[in-house]
């Protein structure tokens, strides 16, 4: 899954880094890099279980900031998208995007997990559970992530005529 989140950040890098301001570059880049660490922590509390009976709950944080840092890194891919839109429609487009993406992980691991007989019928059972669970996280991830995206485009909208930019000024 690093591969693909490296692989992901490089093509951005490359392709649309330069439609950030300073700021927004250094943010995403720290992304960029502190997402891994911190998969890899919870992967690794996760695996070798140090934290006794916390599957469940680190599952779910991994899963939903694993949504929300995607939403985020899409960011420079997306941005002209919403900035031209209106609030709503910016936050479904980066909800979407986000949520297509983990639900296509999601189950692709099931169905690797069913066509390598990686399990039994109580495990089965179990994968199934742990896949529905974590498409539900994968939608609060995704939509936290849009709504950081897409409030700071027009934060006065509760009234006021002027909109800001999502720019991040230098």
């Amino acid at each position: 899954m690093l591969i693909c989140w490296f692989g992901l950040a490089a093509f951005i890098y490359k392709t649309r880094l330069n439609s950030l301001s300073v700021k927004e570059r250094k943010y995403w880049l720290i992304l960029v890099f502190a997402y891994p660490v911190l998969e890899t922590i919870l992967k690794g509390s996760i695996y070798f279980d140090l934290i006794p009976y916390s599957y469940r709950p680190l599952n779910l944080i991994e899963h939903g900031l694993w949504a929300m840092s995607m939403g985020l890194v899409l960011y420079p891919l997306l941005k002209n998208s919403i900035l031209k839109l209106n609030q709503i429609p910016a936050f479904l487009l980066v909800f979407g995007v986000v949520i297509v993406i983990g639900n296509l992980n999601e189950l692709a691991e099931f169905v690797i997990r069913q066509l390598m007989n990686l399990t039994t019928t109580q495990l089965m059972d179990a994968y199934y559970t742990d896949t529905i669970i974590d498409l539900v996280v994968n939608l609060i991830g995704s939509g936290l992530g849009a709504f950081i995206l897409t409030t700071q485009k027009k934060p006065d909208s509760l009234g006021n005529k002027e909109y800001s930019k999502l720019t991040i000024e230098n």
